[in-house]
């Protein structure tokens, strides 16, 4: 009884976490200088626009940095390196679950010199599915056809190639036959 009201308070409270608490946000790329060559111990910095919280780290021996655990939002992320000018990319729009790669490529010169480039584009080169944040104007927006739930069952049948038929109350999903078999006289039915 007891390890049941363990799993009922486990399950409880992970209904009360955020979104952003289940998928891991973060910045991931490499530091190195015109030439190519890395750098390491460059200080990492990825500022969240709107709640003004600065996260910190460091390049690897191979010039490579990961800020993982970030919320979703918008971010400025810098970098400073010893002889370098500091590297500053701003408008980057962290989504939920992404893993945005930003590279640097620093110029040498003085530390006070900062070069700022604004609005790059984020690409995920850890994953080769494809996503998109899917705002709640455009869901709610959706066209439904009487607001029949159903509706939702056929359309998704109709699109992976099944028919769904009902009779003497019970419910059968059958595949349809493709007209380049039907010529031969043969059926496929699940």
């Amino acid at each position: 009884m007891k390890v049941i009201k363990q799993l009922g308070v486990l399950l409880l409270l992970s209904f009360c976490l955020p979104a952003s608490y289940l998928a891991a946000q973060e910045f991931t790329g490499r530091v190195t200088d015109t030439s190519g060559a890395v750098l390491t111990k460059a200080a990492i910095t990825a500022h969240n626009v709107a709640t003004n919280v600065d996260t910190a780290t460091v390049t690897t021996a191979s010039g490579d940095y990961t800020i993982p655990y970030l919320k979703p939002g918008n971010y400025t992320v810098s970098v400073q390196a010893n002889g370098f000018e500091t590297g500053l990319r701003t408008g980057l729009e962290l989504q939920v679950g992404q893993t945005a790669t930003v590279n640097f490529a620093l110029n040498v010169g003085h530390a006070t010199e900062t070069v700022t480039v604004q609005g790059d584009s984020l690409v995920d080169f850890g994953k080769a599915d494809i996503g998109e944040v899917v705002e709640n104007t455009r869901v709610t927006e959706l066209p439904l056809n009487g607001r029949d739930p159903g509706c939702f069952r056929s359309s998704a049948l109709a699109l992976s190639g099944l028919e769904a038929h009902s009779g003497s109350g019970h419910s059968m999903t059958r595949r349809r036959t493709l007209p380049s078999t039907a010529a031969r006289g043969e059926t496929s039915r699940s």
